[in-house]
């Protein structure tokens, strides 16, 4: 009944009483007499619990003093243990500080010791120095590279004996001089192994080369041998200042005839300079059999650039001049082609011929950048300008309409040159430049339609005159075949020449893909491709016929198969461009041929006596003046005109016709200089009668 409730569960009195007395079944009239003998239960039961916690508190406080006394007890050992432990401690600290004392003389003494042994072995050293020193520079004389290079490794062991004598630095000097003796003479015993093919000889010299850490001389010395041919392949040429193109050519031939035939004969030798060396870490060693390649190629570089300049100048040569840098640069390309073919076989390079086109900024040009900038100059581009400036359009000697029809003609003719163009370019062994080829495409087409400009002034001249003497003749100067005539030319610069310029487009793009996979495995290409690998760097570096074009065509050419054609490209941006600007100016010139008899009628509009004419303004003529009326039988008279074009209709003009003579009539109000209330209404009428 008393049962204590759960530790998170509060006692409730009144619900505990509750549940007692439902459990007790106790009536109602016997409640108050079951009340109090549950109330006296509960007395005895607390009495009960007073008593027990009473008996149990006397029983705590009788054994409290003999805890009190074990705990002083135990405090008393903790203590004396403690001191114990103090005592232990400090005689471990003197036996330590004893043992350091020790070991620090116990080292002292063993640097002694050392220092003995050292003076010792000086001692016994001093008389077999000199001996050994003799005996290297001997073996260094007689050409035993290997005992000479053992025997100074065991005088560099020796000389740390002699660090503490006064010798030493004598002793230390002697042993740099061997040093340089022994690697000049290895150098002079690898260059002449090289020369003469010797390899056990250059296997020591090598092996010599990587005990004194020096493992790059041995390719040092390949690269140097390998220039020396080359330049004396060059020199029995003897191409002066200002040698022809066929000396130029027959030079560079014996240059890399002599470098396939050196690869030929020294296969063995390069094959144990390429050998991995076991001191140098594995991936780090580069080939010595291309570093010569590249140092020869370089070396031809080198006189083609002294030869041809740097490419970049020369843009307005005369024509001999071009004709020979042509020569020159058309015969330096077959050699290189040649030269390519010939060497990229080699089994010295067997597989490794895109090793030695790779180069890097630090490294020489396999290809030089002068000989493809005039390459591309005056093989690709200036052939092209000359065709488009013979066929630039007449605009002397000819009537209008008789110059239309011939610079139709021309153009034609022009239109029909890509496949002539691309020809040339394979006959002149340049067919890998097709990307610069286009591009030189695009600028040369670009320069023919700037040409038109001269033809288009013509037209714009002629107008001019027309209105000076319409001027002198009080005349609209409206000539409806000169007109005709300007029309003619437009209706040329936007059907029928864009027509044939698509189709020149898609030539163009075809044989640029034709030219693009021919030869594509061969060496030259494969070095050409890797030279224009970047069009950020090379566009800059070419820069003929100009960055953009370059830019342009590089973007174009990516992905371009034979014959294939993407519509979303832009073919041509340039030349593209220039057409366009033709046909815009010339569009131009026909509507001034429109509008300017507006000008003519209204020349002395601004000065008419209506404008400054005094009276009110009811008194005006409702009617606009005569030359008002004029404007609109003049534009009216041109619909027939128009309708007549190959636009099919005259509404593609009307909104630039009536735009200039809109233009027109807003000037030649503008001139107005004084208008009183009269002129002011008279001026209204005439521009509602315009507007209507």
């Amino acid at each position: 009944d008393f049962k204590t409730p759960s530790p998170t569960e509060a006692f409730d009195p009144v619900a505990w009483l509750n549940a007692r007395l439902a459990r007790s079944h106790v009536p109602f009239d016997k409640l108050d007499q079951h009340l109090s003998s549950l109330g006296m239960s509960c007395q005895l039961l607390c009495q009960d619990t007073s008593e027990a916690i009473e008996l149990a508190s006397n029983q705590l406080v009788a054994q409290l003093s003999t805890s009190s006394r074990g705990m002083e007890k135990m405090r008393q050992e903790a203590l004396s243990g403690h001191a114990r432990m103090a005592e232990v401690l400090e005689g471990l600290k003197d036996a330590d500080d004893k043992k350091r004392a020790s070991l620090k003389g116990l080292a002292e003494i063993d640097a002694v010791k050392t220092r003995v042994e050292t003076a010792l072995s000086a001692l016994r050293e001093v008389n077999s120095w000199d001996r050994k020193v003799k005996d290297c520079e001997q073996f260094v004389h007689s050409g035993n590279l290997r005992e000479a290079l053992s025997q100074l490794r065991g005088l560099g062991g020796v000389l740390d004996a002699f660090r503490m004598l006064p010798e030493f630095g004598r002793k230390e000097e002697q042993l740099k001089q061997l040093e340089e003796q022994l690697l000049a003479a290895a150098r002079r015993r690898g260059r002449a192994a090289v020369e003469k093919s010797v390899v056990e000889e250059l296997k020591a010299c090598r092996e010599v080369f990587a005990g004194m850490n020096r493992q790059e001389e041995t390719a040092a010395i390949a690269v140097a041998v390998f220039s020396d041919l080359a330049e004396r392949a060059w020199a029995n040429q003897a191409p002066g200042a200002g040698a022809s193109a066929a000396e130029l050519a027959k030079a560079g031939s014996a240059v890399l005839d002599s470098l396939v035939q050196a690869l030929a004969e020294r296969g063995a030798l390069l094959q144990v300079l390429d050998a991995p060396d076991d001191q140098v870490e594995a991936g780090s060693q580069q080939s010595v059999t291309i570093s010569v390649v590249k140092a020869v190629l370089g070396a031809v570089g080198a006189h083609v650039q002294r030869a041809l300049g740097d490419g970049r100048g020369g843009s307005q040569v005369d024509e001999a001049t071009a004709h020979a840098r042509s020569s020159t640069a058309v015969a330096l390309l077959a050699v290189y082609v040649d030269g390519f073919a010939a060497l990229a076989p080699s089994p010295a390079l067997e597989g490794r011929w895109p090793e030695v086109c790779r180069v890097s900024n630090t490294e020489v040009e396999v290809l030089p950048w002068s000989l493809l900038r005039e390459v591309v100059r005056f093989v690709l581009l200036r052939p092209m300008e000359d065709d488009a400036a013979s066929l630039a359009p007449p605009s002397r000697a000819l009537r209008p309409s008789e110059a239309v029809l011939a610079a139709e003609s021309n153009a034609t003719r022009l239109l029909a040159l890509p496949s002539t163009w691309a020809r040339r370019l394979e006959t002149q062994r340049a067919a890998q430049l097709a990307v610069p080829w286009l591009a030189c495409v695009d600028e040369a087409n670009a320069a023919y339609w700037r040409s038109w400009d001269r033809l288009i002034d013509t037209f714009a001249n002629t107008l001019k005159a027309k209105s000076a003497e319409a001027a002198a003749t009080d005349s609209s100067g409206y000539d409806p075949n000169f007109l005709q005539e300007v029309m003619q030319l437009h209706a040329m610069l936007h059907d029928t020449l864009p027509a044939k310029f698509s189709s020149f487009q898609a030539e163009v793009l075809k044989q640029a893909g034709q030219l693009h996979s021919s030869q594509l495995e061969s060496p030259f290409s494969r070095a050409l491709k890797e030279k224009m690998k970047d069009p950020e760097v090379w566009c800059e570096q070419l820069g003929i016929p100009s960055i953009p074009a370059l830019k342009a065509a590089s973007d174009l050419m990516d992905g371009v198969g034979i014959g294939s054609f993407d519509s979303g490209r832009a073919v041509l941006p340039a030349a593209s461009a220039a057409l366009a600007a033709a046909e815009t100016k010339v569009r131009g010139v026909v509507t001034r041929c429109c509008a300017e008899p507006v000008s003519n009628i209204l020349r002395g509009y601004p000065e008419m006596q209506e404008w400054s004419r005094e009276g009110p303004g009811d008194e005006v003529s409702h009617g606009p003046l005569q030359c008002i009326t004029l404007v609109p039988e003049h534009l009216f008279s041109l619909i027939p005109q128009l309708e007549k074009s190959q636009e099919s209709s005259q509404l593609q003009w009307l909104p630039a016709v009536l735009e200039a003579a809109v233009e027109v009539v807003v000037q030649k109000v503008l001139q107005i200089k004084q208008l009183t209330p009269a002129g002011v209404v008279q001026l209204c009428v005439d521009l509602d009668y315009l507007r209507k």
